[in-house]
């Protein structure tokens, strides 16, 4: 089957296995295509990938599997874990190059100058200002 979704969050890179969280929104297989939700982790064997948070990335050839959890009593579970981040499908990717990026959204950009009498308190720090930054700008 082929999936398409969103990068939740950074590339998790740890030695030659890289976890990648899809939002998923399409589903490919048996020659239909449907729309999808949900979020899963994908195992990739490679050093390092070039996505970013909120790229569109396409996996083809890949095969879903429900997340199973330990069942040794006292140990980690990991299925639990797994739901804690909202992830109940997981899957591996043996060759890197199954991953393609369909779309990259352009950067954040200030399209307008700032008031003059806007105080960087004003953008996101609310009331509980530090005094060193109730300077206006």
């Amino acid at each position: 089957m082929t999936v398409e979704g969103i990068l939740d969050r950074a590339v998790d890179a740890r030695g030659d296995r890289q976890y990648v969280y899809l939002r998923l929104h399409r589903l490919e297989g048996d020659r239909r295509e449907q729309p999808v939700t949900g979020l899963v982790r994908l195992s990739v064997h490679t050093p390092s990938l070039p996505f970013l948070p909120g790229d569109v990335v396409r996996v083809t050839r890949l095969r879903l599997h429900r997340v199973r959890g330990s069942h040794n009593p006292g140990g980690f579970d990991f299925e639990r874990f797994m739901r804690w981040q909202g992830v109940y499908v997981v899957s591996g990717v043996s060759n890197p190059e199954r991953l393609s990026l369909q779309h990259r959204p352009e950067g954040f950009a200030l399209t307008a100058p700032l008031n003059s009498g806007v105080s960087v308190c004003a953008l996101g720090y609310g009331r509980s200002c530090p005094l060193h930054m109730t300077r206006s700008f």
